[in-house]
């Protein structure tokens, strides 16, 4: 009795003249199904008509979104022949005879149709289906694996049942030839295990029936020239992209080539987010939102719109973790044939640009010659002038951007050539010229100093970089004991020179020489100063020697006052230095057979 009502079933596919539909053929006992539609096309690249066939058909099925399984098979003519001609797709074609300028060739649910009409579809997809029919599939690397269930909705012992599972690749690019089309949908890649099928054996009502079946693509990506050079399977491939590889399956007869029920993978959740950057992004089907984590049914296009904060652009997308190339556009379209994760990356479109001085002088930025403000938002690759104008008397110290010194920078310029981040530029000035004293620390000789080889008196402005050498000159039987700079120790110099090679920092620059021990000793005993201290009349007194000469020093080493004894033989001699600013002093006594230092204190 069932046997009979599958062939009342086929004769409404073979016969559709007898003016019978499929639901009055089938009994009121058999359940309802609904069907999926199986689409067969055989098309080529090199095959004019096959461009506009293909684009009506998308157009018809774009209404039809998850309601249908498509393949497409490539052909080998007209001559050349699409690249992506396999024998098994020229296996599949021989299931419907179709050969030499046959192409394009529609099958729908196994009848050949020479288009795809709304109302073709909606009477077979109103059709109950004796099956259920479910695919799932994973990959891994180069590896597919794919498990399709079969659940019968009434005991079927037909030994000409087959299952196809075809691998598709849902857009190729690269097998364009010479029909103008320059990407095609759903290209067959892979039977599994073949172009053969796999026998389902009888069936059992409402009892599952599971296959499984794996397959790894071999080798390297090749392109063949044109269908002469067909890939071979057991070496190589022609998978694009192996993250856009889908599964359709199917059972057929493959006598009658009647396909009682085929499925496409579904449904499908669909999740979408922000990567990175600043905006939002949701997602539409059927001119219907999907929430994120919402599902859809397989083969539906889902656009994503991706929305911009201000000062962001789009940088780029993800589509199952792998980046989609060369599409920055705001909207991202694909089919969903698993689940579904879109991510959408933000790019700053405009930098945050600050500017400033440590106050010694001023500066100014432009773009193309306009001038902004610190702080301005400026379009991503602008090139931005900065301008400095040192207050008088200082120059260029250094340049930062983030803090970062332009190394060799000393000019009133800097210029970012093209702005790919936040910017935050300043300029410090510095002095042109800088202060540099000298002078000794005891009175046992003197000092001098040149600048680039021109001597110049203590306390004055020297140019910033000058080189400076100061030189010692010690009286007899003394010699240099240290130099220091700014009180510092110059370590290891008892020379008679000290050099700053690049003068960059004001300088105090002291030498102090040693004393002669005996003489020292000699003099120091028999000449004495009073009052000490004093705030004016000092008396000097060398009662055993004669004095010959008095001189006195600042701090420095520089003399303030000078007194010969020009009475012979005089033993005490008085100064009067109430005019002098407090601090302290060093008095030179000289005699007639040597000299001493006293210090003395002036209040």
């Amino acid at each position: 009795m069932k046997s009979n009502k599958l062939l009342l079933v086929w004769l409404l596919f073979m016969l559709p003249v007898i003016g019978f539909t499929q639901k009055e053929l089938l009994s009121d006992d058999l359940p309802a199904k609904p069907r999926t539609v199986l689409i067969e096309v055989f098309t080529s690249s090199t095959c004019p008509p096959c461009s506009l066939s293909n684009s009506n058909l998308k157009n018809v099925l774009d209404q039809y979104q998850g309601r249908y399984s498509l393949i497409k098979y490539q052909m080998n003519f007209p001559p050349p022949g699409d690249p992506y001609y396999t024998e098994e797709s020229g296996i599949r074609g021989g299931v419907y005879n179709v050969s030499g300028a046959g192409v394009p060739h529609i099958r729908i649910d196994g009848s050949q149709y020479s288009s795809v009409q709304s109302a073709i579809l909606d009477n077979l997809q109103n059709t109950p289906a004796q099956m259920e029919l479910d695919v799932a599939y994973s990959l891994t690397g180069k590896t597919v694996h794919a498990t399709v269930t079969i659940t019968p909705k009434t005991n079927l012992s037909n030994p000409n049942l087959q299952l196809y599972i075809g691998i598709v690749e849902k857009r190729t690019t690269e097998n364009r030839k010479s029909n103008g089309e320059v990407e095609f949908f759903q290209v067959m890649k892979k039977m599994m295990p073949d172009a053969k099928g796999i026998a389902v054996g009888n069936l059992t009502a409402n009892v599952p029936v599971v296959f499984e079946e794996e397959w790894e693509f071999k080798g390297t990506y090749r392109l063949p020239v044109d269908s002469y050079s067909s890939i071979d399977h057991d070496f190589e491939h022609s998978v694009e992209d192996f993250n856009n590889l889908t599964i359709v399956a199917w059972v057929q007869d493959k006598e009658t080539r009647m396909v009682l029920q085929s499925c496409y993978p579904s449904p499908f959740s669909i999740k979408y987010g922000i990567e990175k950057g600043m905006g939002t992004i949701t997602a539409n089907a059927n001119g219907n939102s999907i929430t994120n984590g919402g599902t859809v049914n397989a083969m539906t296009e889902v656009t994503f719109t991706a929305t911009p904060a201000q000062w962001y652009e789009i940088k780029g997308w993800k589509c199952y973790g792998n980046v989609v190339p060369q599409h920055s556009t705001n909207t991202f379209t694909t089919v969903a044939d698993r689940n579904t994760h879109v991510l959408v990356e933000f790019q700053p479109s405009h930098y945050k640009v600050n500017f400033n001085t440590d106050g010694l002088g001023t500066l100014v930025a432009t773009v193309d010659g306009v001038e902004i403000q610190p702080n301005d938002m400026i379009s991503k690759g602008a090139q931005i002038i900065f301008k400095a104008t040192p207050t008088e008397g200082y120059e260029i110290k250094a340049w930062k951007n983030n803090d970062v010194i332009i190394s060799g920078n000393l000019t009133s310029e800097y210029t970012i050539p093209a702005l790919n981040n936040d910017a935050n530029v300043t300029v410090e000035f510095q002095t042109t010229h800088l202060n540099v004293q000298y002078g000794t620390v005891n009175a046992y000789g003197t000092i001098t100093a040149t600048a680039d080889l021109e001597e110049f008196e203590s306390d004055i402005l020297i140019k910033r970089g000058a080189r400076i050498v100061f030189t010692a000159h010690p009286n007899e039987l003394h010699n240099v004991a240290e130099w220091r700079n700014n009180g510092i120790l110059i370590p290891g110099n008892t020379s008679n020179e000290y050099v700053i090679n690049s003068l960059s920092s004001n300088a105090s620059v002291t030498v102090k020489f040693t004393e002669e021990a005996a003489i020292k000793d000699q003099l120091l005993s028999e000449c004495s100063i009073f009052p000490n201290p004093t705030t004016g009349e000092l008396i000097i007194t060398n009662y055993e020697l004669q004095i010959t000469n008095i001189e006195m020093f600042d701090v420095y080493g520089r003399m303030q006052k000078e007194t010969k004894n020009k009475v012979q033989g005089a033993r005490e001699i008085v100064m009067d230095i109430s005019s002098f600013p407090a601090g302290i002093y060093f008095v030179k006594i000289a005699t007639e057979t040597g000299e001493a230092i006293k210090k003395l204190v002036k209040y």
